[in-house]
Order: structure tokens, then C-alpha cells, then sequence
């Protein structure tokens, strides 16, 4: 597939309205690639849902690239591994991950940045702490 520019258009919308909103919402870029694997409409779709849902935790999320990679080795039970960048406040959040497939891969890398941005949020106000 290469790189695609994924954004919720008109047409976006018009075809599944779910599809990517809150992220169309926030002006959330999402960029999707892969290598050596497809990535299917429905796995675009939930990308965009799940991406998007990360803005709960930080409002100033403005871009989020998204790398979907099939290692070819025999061995490996988790063969689809994905990796997720996301920028927020001038901060760079990473996640590398594999699963069995692709829904299980972002599923995976969505839970730790979720971590990652909970603790960034924390760090960030400060705990209160009962005098």
C-alpha cells in the first residue's frame, strides 16, 4: 500500500459515519503504512477509531503514524508487529508491538499508549496530595 494519507473527507463520512470521527473532529492527522502485508479497509477503520479515542487522554494529539509490518519467519507465533508514533505537546510517544493480526497488533500498541499518555498527563499536573 506505501504511504496513504488517511483523513475523514466528505465522502469519508458519507460511507460510514463512525469511521474515523473523532478524529475528523480534532484535525487529527493519521498516516497508515505497511510493508510486505495489505492493510484492509477494516483495519483502517479501526485505526481511525482507536487513534482517535487517544485524544481523551491529550487534546494537543495532532499526528499519529501508524506502521504495519509481516515478518515472513516460520518460527514467530506473532508474526503482524505494528508501530505506532504519536505526537503530542512537542512530545514524541512510541509503541512497537506484536500480535497474531493486525486488530490484535493495534489493540496492543493502543493499550500502551494509553499508559504512556496517562502518565505523561500526570507528570505534566502533578498528583494532589491530601494535606
Amino acid at each position: 500500500m506505501g504511504w496513504a494519507v488517511i483523513r475523514a473527507t466528505e465522502m469519508e463520512r458519507n460511507r460510514n459515519p463512525t469511521a474515523g470521527l473523532a478524529s475528523y473532529l480534532a484535525g487529527m492527522e493519521i498516516i497508515i503504512s505497511s510493508r510486505h502485508t495489505d492493510v484492509s479497509p477494516a483495519v483502517e477503520r479501526t485505526v481511525h477509531d482507536k487513534i482517535g479515542r487517544l485524544q481523551r487522554f491529550d487534546h494537543e494529539v495532532r499526528r499519529a503514524r501508524v506502521h504495519f509490518n509481516h515478518e515472513a519467519t516460520a518460527r514467530l507465533a506473532d508474526r503482524e508487529t505494528c508501530e505506532v508514533l504519536l505526537e503530542a505537546n512537542g512530545e514524541r510517544f512510541v509503541s512497537r508491538v506484536a500480535g497474531p493480526d493486525q486488530f490484535t497488533a493495534i489493540d496492543l500498541a493502543v493499550a500502551k499508549l494509553e499508559h504512556q499518555l496517562s502518565r505523561s498527563r500526570l507528570r505534566r499536573t502533578g498528583r494532589s496530595r491530601a494535606v
